[in-house]
């Protein structure tokens, strides 16, 4: 609101007076604030209620907690104590039972949490209540657990029941940390309860338990309060805090609570590496640059920040010189970049993504999954590897598979327009071909046509190397295999094979076609280039199985016409060829005149370009190889097709009439 004030003013003539948007966004600027100002006057209304000693040690709401959140933490040295911080990680049951415990869920979430422990919330001493503890944690330890014969299943139940113990333990320590607070207790109690906090939160952090292990401490560094009592343990309470809160992710928190720490001492080396490596995490590499030099200035003996500083450096670099590629295309070099890095470095969630989107860009989805799927195990909920994981799983066929990404990516927040028109798409062409695959199970085989040809059109555009162009179209070479359009089947088959020589499924799919269609001659043709020598398919016993039975089809083909014109004579005997002569020239007239009166007898003798003397044997050798010559590519237009279905046509007519004919003279 002040900067938008100083851009509209009319008095001034700003030029951003006339700025509708400008100025809607000051008039809302100006309602929010407003509003937070009533609800700080509220909050202070309801802190001077609660005394002087909460006021300053349990300060969760207001403009400090609210500053506590923002990216005033960005700055690289920004280490200002934030009074009362720690409150606002407490769970939200207890925040409620803070605020007076007047909450029915805050209230039966407390006394679960009590039940679960085994104590009485009036009548248990803290060391009691630390003692029942401790014996119900023992039975859930790893050497018991072994000792007791636990399967793996039974060990992952009993964990789960220690997860619940710590939760259970830190919010009864919360609580009596409170009541311990509101009887005014000492400062050795209060030193105590920290110590017994720390204790919970540690194993718990041990235990993987990092949420619980946070609040744990947050709830350590409240009770001991006055950084004085016990300085070394104030450090380490704020040291392990923010590192809990780094594995959970949560960065904003784990800086603040290092500002803290370094407040009272500027010379712990492990609050600059936590905090660095926050900063990392948040893409900000400059300044964790910064703060790493300023460590070292500061802790000049430590070898690991001058180690972590010089690491940082050269992946900063690094990260602006794949930036540069990916900027100018340079996707091969890129990925040459990455092959070239180290092992730490390539585990990095920068690295990895820069090179997850290059093999996107090359079309090398199955190497895009494997990439962004190192960096959802780094972080699973960074945005762009899940839509690198969507689109990548899409290009797969794993169409499930993306949807579940893209799913996850609206989850976590992002109603962007692009992942919202991307699981759109993807959800489309899910449930056309969940349509398309019932239909064939269903045998309704001219539905299913329809149905894959049109979640092709959804598809579009598809890249013919992606393995869902393959499926999109195997599955619709099958489903026209299965309604008998054996042509429309051999020519999607054709297009994957366009795209994977080596599919079987694509061959299984063309040679029941082909087969239907009795294109032995075509079939031995094209089996015949994959299954000699040492081609790859000279190892598939299918492929040469059915070269074979091809080929033994057409040699009892071609016997069957050599016994037709066995021995028969041509030119031999002048008689009988004179009338032979001159009973063709008679049925050659004849045909002739058949289409010229609209007839369908073509003269065959003028369609294969020989003469009527010609040998059975030379006329069945020109049919086989202009049959031969006739090939029907996938991508050819359906005018393409039926000419090519024609002349097939034809020549099958030609060797009806020639072996007819051949039948007759014998």
């Amino acid at each position: 609101a002040e900067e938008l004030n100083v851009v509209i003013s009319t008095n001034n003539g700003e030029w951003g007076a006339g700025q509708k948007l400008l100025v809607e966004a000051f008039d809302r600027a100006t309602q929010s604030a407003a509003a937070s100002a009533s609800q700080q006057q509220q909050n202070d209304t309801t802190k001077n209620k609660m005394g002087d000693h909460n006021n300053n040690n349990n300060n969760t709401s207001g403009d400090n907690n609210s500053n506590n959140t923002q990216d005033n933490n960005h700055h690289p040295n920004s280490e200002h104590h934030h009074q009362g911080s720690s409150t606002s990680e407490h769970h939200h049951h207890h925040n409620a039972m803070m605020e007076g415990g007047n909450q029915h869920g805050s209230d039966d979430i407390l006394s679960d949490s009590y039940d679960i422990l085994g104590v009485r919330r009036d009548e248990s001493s803290l060391e009691e209540i630390f003692e029942i503890y401790q014996s119900k944690v023992r039975k859930y330890s790893e050497e018991e657990l072994i000792k007791n014969g636990f399967t793996d299943t039974e060990r992952g139940e009993a964990l789960e029941k220690l997860k619940l113990l710590q939760d259970s333990m830190v919010i009864v320590l919360s609580d009596q940390r409170s009541r311990l607070w509101d009887q005014g207790g000492g400062s050795d109690a209060m030193v105590r309860m920290a110590d017994y906090l720390k204790d919970i939160a540690t194993a718990a952090f041990d235990d993987k338990n990092f949420k619980s292990a946070a609040q744990g401490f947050a709830e350590a560094i409240t009770a001991l309060a006055d950084p004085t009592l016990d300085s070394a343990m104030y450090q380490e309470l704020h040291i392990k805090c923010a590192e809990a809160h780094l594995e959970i992710r949560e960065f904003s928190k784990c800086i603040r609570f290092l500002d803290e720490a370094l407040e009272v001492d500027d010379q712990i080396p492990e609050a600059y590496l936590f905090k660095a490596r926050a900063h990392m995490h948040m893409n900000r590499f400059d300044d964790a640059t910064i703060i790493l030099e300023i460590g070292y200035k500061r802790c000049p003996s430590s070898k690991e920040l001058q180690k972590q500083l010089e690491y940082t450096k050269q992946l900063s670099e690094t990260i602006v010189a794949l930036d540069c590629l990916k900027i100018n295309g340079l996707h091969s070099e890129l990925i040459k970049v990455t092959d070239t890095l180290g092992e730490e470095m390539m585990s990095e969630k920068h690295i990895l993504l820069a090179r997850a989107g290059a093999f996107l860009a090359l079309d090398q989805s199955a190497e895009a999954v494997e990439a962004a799927a190192k960096i959802h195990e780094i972080d699973a909920s960074d945005m762009e590897a899940l839509v690198i994981l969507a689109k990548a799983n899409y290009l797969e066929g794993n169409i499930e598979d993306a949807l579940i990404e893209c799913q996850k990516a609206l989850s976590l927040g992002d109603k962007s327009q692009g992942v919202n028109m991307l699981y759109g798409m993807i959800n489309d062409v899910a449930q056309a071909l969940i349509l398309a695959e019932r239909a064939l199970q269903n045998q309704n085989y001219k539905e299913a046509c329809t149905l894959c040809t049109k979640t092709i059109h959804i598809a579009e555009p598809l890249l013919k190397s992606s393995p869902l162009y393959r499926k999109l179209y195997l599955a619709r070479s099958e489903a026209n295999c299965h309604a008998g359009n054996y042509m429309q089947s051999v020519a999607n088959a054709n297009l994957v094979l366009g795209s994977l020589p080596e599919s079987l499924d694509a061959w299984s799919i063309k040679i029941k076609s082909l087969e239907a269609l009795g294109k032995h001659y075509q079939l031995v043709d094209e089996l015949e280039k994959v299954v000699s020598g040492d081609e790859w398919g000279s190892r598939q016993p299918f492929l040469v199985e059915t070269y074979n039975r091809a080929t033994s089809v057409i040699k009892q083909q071609e016997a069957e016409l050599d016994d037709h014109d066995h021995d028969i004579p041509v030119m031999n005997n002048p008689t009988a060829s004179t009338n032979n002569n001159t009973t063709d020239n008679e049925e050659k007239e004849q045909e002739q005149q058949e289409g010229a009166d609209g007839g369908q007898s073509p003269n065959y003798y003028d369609l294969l370009g020989v003469a009527e003397d010609t040998p059975i044997e030379e006329i069945k050798e020109i049919i086989r190889t202009k049959a031969k010559e006739v090939s029907i590519p996938g991508d050819c237009t359906e005018a393409e097709r039926a000419e090519a279905e024609e002349k097939l046509k034809r020549l099958q007519e030609c060797l009806v009439f020639f072996l007819t004919e051949a039948s007759s003279v014998a």
